[in-house]
């Protein structure tokens, strides 16, 4: 579904993981909008587990160039 990269989050002094969702530029509205829909529910169960030592917390979503990542 995308690339995950490992990363330090220097203002908030912590390691976070940086995912790049990977979408067909002939994709319609819909396609997209599922696509983000199943990243957003896979970030909520991410951050549900953020006790566990092994996963990292969700701090945000953004968009790039009318993308979002996670």
């Amino acid at each position: 579904m995308g690339e995950v990269w490992q990363a330090r989050d220097l203002s908030l002094n912590v390691d976070v993981a940086i995912k790049s969702i990977r979408m067909k530029t002939q994709d319609t509205t819909e396609p997209r909008r599922s696509v983000l829909a199943y990243a957003r529910k896979e970030a909520q169960h991410a951050a549900a587990l953020r006790d566990h030592p092994n996963i990292v917390a969700v701090h945000d979503v953004v968009e790039h160039e009318g993308l979002r990542g996670r």
